[in-house]
């Protein structure tokens, strides 16, 4: 769904193609599943000029400051407990893409045939996102101004050489 959003946003067809080719570019063998992060993240990233981090947030205040900036989110949590419910476990994608004025979180769920969007409630989004440890998808054009990084999950600026010398001094 990111990359269709951006293939639309930035009038670039080659950044849109229909799920089962994707998890061609992405399977991983070792797992036998399409549901490695790392592998989807890179191949959203070896598009010229976009750039896919997967990483991990503080809470959802900085899933608030990337969505004001224009940038939707792709978000990994619990289906079950996002609608409230209990039961198993059950990992699911959606994409964040706004805010309602009480701060309920507006999702766009690829799960779902009709109506995608759908607004849910913040505590029900934060217990479901709990469940991965609040990890997200980081997809967006090399260009686009992203928030300010609070808490050090996605500022790129640092080069990672620099950052290891850095942790060694």
């Amino acid at each position: 769904m990111l990359m269709s959003y951006w293939s639309e946003r930035l009038q670039r067809p080659e950044l849109d193609h229909d799920v089962p080719e994707i998890v061609k570019e992405v399977y991983d063998a070792k797992w036998e599943g399409t549901g490695n992060w790392p592998f989807n993240m890179a191949y959203a990233g070896s598009y010229d000029g976009m750039r896919g981090y997967v990483t991990r947030m503080s809470d959802v205040s900085e899933i608030e400051d990337w969505v004001a900036a224009g940038l939707p989110v792709g978000v990994s949590l619990c289906y079950n407990r996002l609608r409230g419910k209990s039961g198993p476990l059950s990992g699911h994608l959606v994409v964040c893409i706004g805010f309602t004025k009480d701060g309920d979180v507006v999702l766009n769920d690829p799960g779902t045939t009709l109506n995608v969007r759908k607004t849910f409630p913040r505590q029900n989004f934060i217990a479901a996102w709990s469940h991965s440890k609040n990890a997200v998808y980081l997809i967006y054009p090399q260009a686009a101004k992203v928030p300010e990084d609070r808490f050090g999950h996605w500022d790129s600026r640092i080069s990672v050489g620099r950052l290891k010398m850095a942790k060694f001094r």
